[in-house]
């Protein structure tokens, strides 16, 4: 498990995000996004984090939850029975960082979206979300002052995670009183395209007040 870290210069940052990846992919893999937000932002730290454990599928890639056997009925037990120990490790960045709650971002792709919306679901203060082909699989329990905002970004084409799901996640946080952003792009698949790259830049340039 070997997290990449990002960061323009040597100067304290004023801004975290921490990154998480999709099932059977890793940290180096989405190394790239990590270095464009870096760029792409101010006085950032952006950590590419590796998943918790080797994908039980096959291959060297990690995952945050097994998806050996998963269901709709199960995959909400699954992500519950993973959020302590992602919720103690984007903690510790943050104490590392010495930053506030506020000042902490959250960018995950397809799992990683799942667990990024579930944590910003169950009640975890950050700043700002971003779920790039994700599903809600997570009790909303209702918004607070101290909630994220979010941006949820997904692909018309997506065939692995429908955009049904992202469209259903969206009104459903919405509902709970959630500030939320959905955007669907036409033609674009399972993947975070560089439209999509350039939403998230625009959502954390602006903190949370």
């Amino acid at each position: 498990m070997t997290d990449l870290v990002f960061q323009q210069g040597d100067t304290a940052p004023r801004q975290l995000i921490v990154m998480l990846h999709g099932v059977g992919s890793s940290a180096r893999d989405m190394a790239p996004l990590g270095q464009a937000l870096a760029e792409g932002l101010a006085e950032v730290r952006v950590v590419v984090a590796d998943g918790f454990d080797p994908f039980d599928l096959g291959g060297n890639g990690r995952q945050w939850f097994s998806v050996r056997g998963v269901t709709p009925e199960n995959r909400a037990g699954r992500v519950a029975s993973a959020m302590p120990r992602l919720l103690d490790r984007i903690e510790a960045l943050r104490l590392e960082a010495g930053l506030d709650p506020a000042s902490v971002g959250l960018f995950g792709f397809s799992q990683g979206a799942i667990m990024a919306l579930a944590a910003a679901a169950g009640g975890y203060a950050v700043g700002r979300v971003v779920s790039a082909a994700g599903r809600l699989a997570a009790p909303v329990l209702p918004a607070t002052p101290q909630s994220p905002r979010l941006l949820l970004v997904h692909g018309a084409a997506d065939t692995i995670i429908p955009v049904q799901e992202g469209r259903d996640a969206a009104r459903s946080l919405a509902d709970a009183g959630f500030d939320v952003a959905f955007a669907e792009e036409t033609g674009h698949g399972h993947g975070v395209s560089g439209d999509q790259l350039q939403a998230s830049l625009k959502w954390f340039q602006t903190r949370h007040d």
